[in-house]
């Protein structure tokens, strides 16, 4: 007996000190699940180019400048917001210092379509929950009712103390009530709009009818009507894209908008604008096509105002500053370097950093060694090398071949 008094005293000893220890700790969840999308996006860029890889540990010194250097405030979901955007911007910022011109479009839109996915999926479970919840509440309601009627004695303050208990609100720990988690799941992604959308509708934008193949024997011939604008692969597009978007109240489906109404939507598709044509037959007013169901609308009309289109819902979902990519900064890729971290340039034709580079070398005040290899330049630039860890100086190799 006294040993089994002496083992749940201290199981419940050790628990509260492992609670009071990382209950701190535990509110800021939704910041390690933002990183946790933030680093996965940049490991999967190898995939696009070999050449896009980065490390752990890299990831992590970023992370750790972020809780320092971003701005502090006493109210936990500002604070969440708050490093949520600092972590988000300064892995732009040092991944778009790595990325090729064509690419960094690329990444700021598989970032705000990765976030709301993650988010999506955070705010659904914590939804089904809730709901869980509620039914669970209705359940035992209806049961204390059944059994107060069967019970005479049962006095009105009893039944209400009965009733009153069951609708207590669910609380995650560290994350307070469901609802309230709900709220902070969605306060902790951005200030900004953010625009969902269906895996279907994301495969979609990026491969088109190859994202659902329409069954053997389905007729694909584009109607007469529309021959004269809208090429054969537009309109299997749209048959596919059909099958996908909200229908409206009277069945009509988006390929019998376009047989009915097809002088309408060739206004659309002759627009200079498209983006901001209002689209007929209630698809603005009545259905209210989200903003990323009018891009995979426009891919299907105007593939040649995707990439525009693509900007504006970057810039609506995280915003305008992760449209446009920062110049590249060298002082501010000389704090990130180190004795062991060197900085490499990936040039085009034509570009030279030396001028930069000596400048720099000139503020801080340290001598430059540079060399351009070539045959039997490998024993004199490995000589100046150890020189320079010796002496502190900067040893530029120029003429460096990648493989």
């Amino acid at each position: 007996f006294f040993f089994f008094l002496f083992f749940s005293f201290s199981f419940l000893l050790i628990f509260f000190l492992l609670f009071f220890l990382f209950f701190p700790f535990i509110v800021y969840v939704p910041v390690a699940s933002r990183s946790t999308v933030l680093f996965f996006i940049t490991r999967d860029l190898a995939n696009i180019e070999p050449m896009y890889q980065y490390s752990l540990q890299w990831f992590v010194n970023i992370f750790d400048k972020s809780i320092t250097n971003s701005e502090k405030s006493s109210n936990i979901i500002e604070r969440l917001l708050k490093l949520n955007d600092h972590v988000t911007y300064s892995i732009y910022k040092k991944v778009c210092a790595s990325l090729l011109e064509k690419d960094k479009l690329m990444f700021s839109f598989l970032m705000s379509t990765r976030i709301i996915q993650s988010l999506q999926k955070t705010i659904t479970s914590l939804k089904n929950i809730e709901d869980f919840k509620k039914q669970h509440d209705q359940d035992t309601t209806f049961s204390s009712s059944s059994n107060s009627d069967n019970d005479i004695n049962d006095s009105d303050d009893e039944k209400k103390k009965d009733i009153s208990t069951t609708t207590t609100s669910t609380t995650i720990l560290g994350l307070g009530t469901i609802s309230q988690s709900i709220k902070r799941a969605t306060l902790s992604t951005s200030s900004l709009t953010i625009s969902t959308f269906t895996s279907k509708e994301f495969r979609f934008l990026l491969l088109g009818q190859a994202s659902a193949p329409l069954e053997e024997g389905t007729d694909t011939t584009v109607p007469h009507s529309m021959t004269s604008w809208l090429s054969t692969r537009a309109w299997i597009d749209l048959m596919v894209l059909s099958t996908m978007l909200p229908i409206r109240s009277d069945s009509i489906t988006l390929i019998a908008s376009f047989v009915q109404s097809n002088a309408e939507w060739k206004v659309v598709y002759d627009a200079e604008d498209p983006d901001f044509t209002p689209f007929p037959d209630g698809y603005d007013e009545e259905i209210k096509l989200s903003k990323f169901q009018r891009l995979c609308l426009l891919r299907c009309l105007r593939p040649d105002k995707v990439v525009p289109s693509v900007v504006r819902f970057v810039a609506s979902t995280l915003g305008h500053k992760f449209t446009e990519p920062p110049s590249f900064d060298l002082a501010s890729a000389f704090k990130d370097s180190s004795n062991i971290i060197p900085i490499v340039f990936v040039l085009s034709p034509g570009t030279d950093p030396m001028a930069n580079i000596l400048r720099l070398a000139n503020k801080k005040g340290s001598k430059v060694d540079s060399l351009s290899l070539g045959k039997g330049q490998g024993p004199v630039a490995t000589k100046m090398v150890n020189q320079a860890t010796v002496n502190g100086s900067w040893a530029v190799l120029q003429n460096c071949h990648l493989f």
